[in-house]
């Protein structure tokens, strides 16, 4: 992570953050409320827990609820270079799930700058506000983009073409961030909310209540290994 040679949207957002050390943690755990739809149904409910390892694997909880009963408990995960979901039945396992449970994890680590180096991150201005990030994954490399906010310099949106499902064509999937601020000494964004472009509006919003670094996140990575050692590749 060089200063000079980042965009200058880029440089400006370390900056604003972390003018002089930028912290390290070993491992983060966010919690989260929010809401989240499915296709035309009501928004529903949720608790979520992130468990993540900078750089490198992350584990999401979610917990759909109605009043004080959980109807749904659903894992979703990056774990060891590959992707996972489970919500009712089997996991969804395949090139497409991997290809977006990074995209997740790339976008999580915009606000951890100590584990771009980790992933490859590559920067490149587009203007004043905005820049394109690229990011080595597998085979290749994947390109998103990366929007600034003018006057606080912080990110606003990151947006990426990705699979919709397995077998799905690639389609633009947006994530707005903001509400940026500390949560001790990591900065995050207080509320996320995303949308597949393709939809008139966003399908799982998410508003940040906690952020603790340096936890103890072996259970969580563990869960989601067992889960991926049951599930044979399509």
């Amino acid at each position: 992570m060089d200063g000079p040679d980042l965009p200058a949207p880029v440089r400006r957002f370390l900056e604003v953050t972390y003018p002089e050390d930028v912290p390290d943690p070993s491992t983060l755990v966010l919690d989260a409320t929010g809401r989240l739809r499915f296709g035309r149904l009501p928004w529903l409910p949720m608790r979520t827990r992130v468990a993540l390892a900078p750089g490198s694997d992350r584990v999401m909880d979610i917990r759909v609820r109605l009043g004080p009963v959980t109807i749904l408990h659903g894992l979703d995960a990056f774990i060891d270079g590959r992707g996972f979901t489970k919500a009712v039945g089997a996991p969804v396992v395949g090139d497409e799930v991997d290809e977006g449970a990074f995209h997740t994890l790339v976008l999580e680590s915009l606000a951890l700058p100590h584990s771009w180096p980790r992933l490859g991150f590559e920067w490149d201005p587009v203007d004043a506000d905005t820049a394109t990030l690229q990011v080595p994954f597998k085979d290749g490399v994947q390109t998103a983009t990366v929007r600034f906010d003018p006057e606080t310099g912080v990110p606003s949106a990151f947006e990426i073409p990705r699979p919709k499902g397995l077998g799905s064509p690639r389609v633009d999937w947006r994530v707005n961030v903001d509400g940026w601020r500390r949560f001790g000494s990591i900065w995050e964004p207080e509320r996320t909310t995303v949308r597949w472009m393709d939809e008139p509006g966003p399908w799982f919003e998410m508003r940040t209540r906690q952020v603790v670094p340096d936890v103890d996140v072996t259970d969580a990575l563990a869960r989601a290994r067992h889960v991926l050692s049951s599930v044979e590749r399509p």
